[in-house]
C-alpha cells in the first residue's frame, strides 16, 4: 500500500510492540511502519502503528494522554512489578478493605513524581535499562514527572482488584501497583495490563492483526487507514504561498499574520499544519509574535513545490533549452543569506514571468585561476551548492568553465554572446557589487545601461545584507569558519556548516580507549573549523546520530596529518567505506595534547556528557 498515517491495532498479548509493527508491514506492504507507545509483551490493547510517511507522526502520539485497565494481586512484590518477575518480598497475614483501597487510590490523584522500572524501555547511556537489568546492572533512576488524570476502581476482593486508570505520559501502570501495595502496606503486583485507549485511538475501534489482513484481502486497507491530517488535527491549519513554503523548506523562520490560520476551540498553538495547494506539507514548531505567528521546521510530508527535479548543465552542448530564462548571475561560494536573496528575487521573478530560473555559474572559483589563489579556501562542495539551489526552487543551473580565454572577453562579449544568444536571458538578476568581464569592468549598471538600449531583458540588482551591521560574504564567511564561530556560521547562511565525505581507515586509536570513531581525510582545499572538539551530528543511511568531532592531528598520540574523527553516540555497526555527513553545531573546546591515554578517555568521556546535554 502506498497510503501514509496509522492504524489503530489491538496488540496481543504475548507479542512485542515491534513484532507487532513488523506483523503490520508484512500485511499491508507499506515500505515502512513503526509504533507508538511501547505495550509490554503480557500487555494488550491500543497501539499506535504508523506506516510510510505517517512515521513522521510518531512524535505527535508523545503528549497524548492514555487510559489502561489493570489487575493486581496484593500480598507480593517482584523485581519487575508484575506478575512475569522473580518475588522479591511476600506478606503474609494482611488485611485490606474496600474503604481502604478506594482511599489509597484518590491519593495518586493529580501531579506526582514516579521512578520508572528498571525493567523498562527507558535509556541510560543510550542503552535500555530491562538489558542492564537482565545483566544485573541496577541503575541509579531520576524520579520523572507525571500525571494521573483519573483512577478508580472496577473490582475488589481483598485479595485482587482491577483499576481503570487515566493518564499522562511517561506512566508505568506496574509502577503505580506497586506504590498502591506499598501504600496499603500489603504488597501488590501487575497481573494484567489492557490499554484501553491512546490520545484520540481507542480499544473498541482497534483492528486486530487479522481484522488488518481481511481488509487486505477485501481490499478495504486505505478505508481504515487514519490519515495524517487527523494525527495533527489539534494543531491550527495555516495555507502558504510557493514562496513561504521554499523558505521554511530551506530552514528558515517564516511569520504569517494570525488571521491566515484556521483554528478550531481546542487548538494546541505550540505548532501549525501547513498546507501548499491544499496539501500537508509539513508541520511546523510555532510562536506567537504580537499579530504573527511565526514557524519553524519539525516535520515534513512532501517535498519542495511542485516537486520538480533541477537540471544542471556542464557544457554548451548540454543546454538545449530554446525558451526565455531568469538568470541569476555569482559565484555563490557558500551560498549566505545574500546569495539566498538574490535567489529569492530570481525565482520569484522567473515565476511571475512563467519562465524557468537559472543560476549561471562557474565549476571553478574565479580567483583561483586568475590569481593563482590555491591558498584560498572553499566554503562549499559543488554538490552541497547545487543542493542548496535545488531547495530553493531553482529550475536550471549551467556551470562554467572558467578559464583564463573565458576571462579576457569584454563585458559586452558576455552580455551579448552569453547572456542573450546563449541562455536567451529575459531578466538578469545580480547584486549590487556584481562584476563581470575582462578586468571586471562590467558591473549591474552596464547591465542596465544595455538593457535601457537593447530592451532585450529586464535587470534586477539586489542590496547586500547586513548582518550585525555586517556585509554578508563569502570572505566574511571564511572568516568565521576560521574562528569555529558555528553559531555565527548559521545565522550568516541560514544552515549548520558541515562536512561529508567516506570513512577511511585509520589507526583505530579511539576504538581501543572504548570511543571508536568515523574518519574522514578532509579535502586540503575547503575552508575547516580550528583544531578542536565540536558538537555535531551525524547522518548515515539515512539516520541522524548525535556525535562529537574531533579536528586535529591526535597529538596525545604524536600524529600529525590532520583527520576529522567523529564517534556517534548510541550507534553500534561497521562504518568503514561508508558515506558519513557531519553537521557542527558549536565548539566543545580547542585541541588538547594529553600526557596519557587515560587522561584522554576521560575527557572524551566528559566530551560526550556535553554533547549530550546540548
Amino acid at each position: 500500500m502506498n497510503g501514509d498515517g496509522v492504524f489503530n491495532i489491538y496488540k496481543p498479548a504475548g507479542m512485542t510492540s515491534f513484532q507487532c509493527a513488523n506483523r503490520v508491514r508484512k500485511i499491508t506492504g507499506a515500505k515502512k511502519a513503526g509504533h507508538a507507545g511501547t505495550l509490554d509483551p503480557n500487555a494488550e490493547g491500543v497501539l499506535p502503528v504508523c506506516v510510510n510517511k505517517g512515521t513522521r507522526c510518531m512524535d505527535f502520539f508523545l503528549d497524548m494522554g492514555k487510559s489502561y485497565r489493570g489487575t493486581m494481586a496484593f500480598g507480593s512484590a517482584t523485581d519487575t512489578m508484575d506478575a512475569w518477575g522473580t518475588v522479591t518480598k511476600t506478606k503474609e497475614g494482611f488485611t485490606v478493605t474496600e474503604e481502604e483501597f478506594v482511599k489509597v487510590l484518590e491519593s495518586f490523584k493529580g501531579e506526582t513524581e514516579q521512578l520508572p522500572p528498571q525493567f523498562s524501555a527507558v535509556k541510560k547511556d543510550g542503552v535500555p535499562l530491562y538489558k542492564l537489568a537482565r545483566q544485573g546492572v541496577f541503575t541509579e533512576l531520576e524520579k520523572r514527572k507525571i500525571a494521573i488524570y483519573d483512577i478508580k476502581e472496577e473490582k475488589f476482593d481483598g485479595k485482587t482488584a482491577q483499576i481503570y486508570v487515566k493518564c499522562s505520559k511517561g506512566t508505568y501502570i506496574r509502577t503505580l501497583i506497586n506504590d498502591i501495595g506499598e501504600k496499603l502496606g500489603c504488597l501488590a503486583h501487575m497481573t494484567s495490563l489492557t490499554r484501553l485507549s491512546y490520545g484520540f485511538l481507542e480499544s473498541k475501534d482497534a483492528l486486530t492483526l487479522e481484522d488488518l489482513q481481511k481488509a487486505k484481502d477485501d481490499g478495504t486497507l486505505e478505508e481504515k487507514l487514519i490519515p495524517i491530517d487527523l494525527i495533527t488535527s489539534r494543531y491550527p491549519k495555516i495555507e502558504l504561498t510557493k514562496q513561504e513554503y521554499r523558505d521554511f523548506k530551506d530552514g528558515k523562520e517564516v511569520a504569517v499574520q494570525k488571521d491566515r490560520a484556521i483554528l478550531s476551540e481546542t487548538c494546541d498553538m505550540s505548532a501549525a499544519n501547513l498546507y501548499l495547494e491544499g496539501e500537508l506539507k509539513a508541520v511546523a514548531k510555532a510562536q506567537s509574535r504580537g499579530q504573527k505567528i511565526a514557524f519553524k521546521p519539525w516535520k515534513f510530508f512532501g517535498e519542495g513545490p511542485e516537486e520538480k527535479e533541477m537540471k544542471v548543465f556542464r557544457s554548451n552542448e548540454e543546454f538545449k533549452y530554446e525558451g526565455q530564462t531568469a538568470i541569476g548571475l555569482g559565484n555563490f561560494d557558500g551560498v549566505h543569506e545574500g546569495h539566498s536573496s538574490l535567489i529569492k528575487r530570481l525565482v520569484s521573478e522567473a515565476e511571475d514571468a512563467k519562465i524557468p530560473s537559472m543560476i549561471y555559474t562557474f565549476k571553478t572559483h574565479p580567483a583561483r585561476v586568475l590569481q593563482k589563489a590555491n591558498e584560498m579556501k572553499l566554503i562549499m562542495t559543488e554538490e552541497q551548492k547545487l543542493s542548496c539551489f535545488e531547495k530553493k526552487g531553482v529550475d536550471m543551473v549551467y556551470l562554467e568553465d572558467f578559464t583564463p580565454k573565458y576571462a579576457s572577453q569584454s563585458p559586452e562579449e558576455f552580455i551579448e554572446q552569453i547572456l542573450v544568444e546563449k541562455l536567451h536571458g529575459k531578466i538578469i538578476v545580480v547584486g549590487s557589487d556584481y562584476t563581470f568581464g575582462k578586468n571586471r569592468a562590467g558591473t549591474p549598471e552596464k547591465l542596465k545601461e544595455y538593457a535601457e538600449k537593447t530592451g532585450h531583458f529586464k535587470v534586477c540588482v539586489v542590496d547586500l545584507v547586513k548582518i550585525d551591521g555586517i556585509v554578508v560574504s563569502s570572505t566574511e564567511i571564511r572568516k568565521v569558519i576560521a574562528r569555529g564561530d558555528m553559531e555565527k556560521y548559521e545565522r550568516y547562511t541560514g544552515r549548520k556548516y558541515s562536512l561529508s565525505g567516506k570513512v577511511t581507515t585509520g589507526r583505530e586509536i579511539g576504538r581501543t580507549i572504548g570511543f571508536p570513531t568515523a574518519n574522514i581525510i578532509p579535502d586540503a582545499s575547503f575552508a575547516l573549523p580550528p583544531a578542536g572538539v565540536y558538537c555535531t551530528f551525524s547522518k548515515v543511511n539515512g539516520r541522524k546520530y548525535k556525535s562529537i568531532t574531533n579536528i586535529g592531528t591526535n597529538p596525545t598520540f604524536g600524529e600529525t596529518r590532520l583527520t576529522v574523527e567523529t564517534h556517534l553516540l548510541d550507534f553500534d555497526g561497521d562504518l568503514y567505506g561508508k558515506n558519513i555527513e557531519v553537521t557542527f553545531c558549536s565548539m566543545i573546546r580547542g585541541e588538547i595534547k594529553f600526557e596519557t591515554s587515560e587522561e584522554l578517555k576521560k575527557q572524551i568521556q566528559h566530551d560526550v556528557e556535553t554533547a549530550r546535554r546540548m
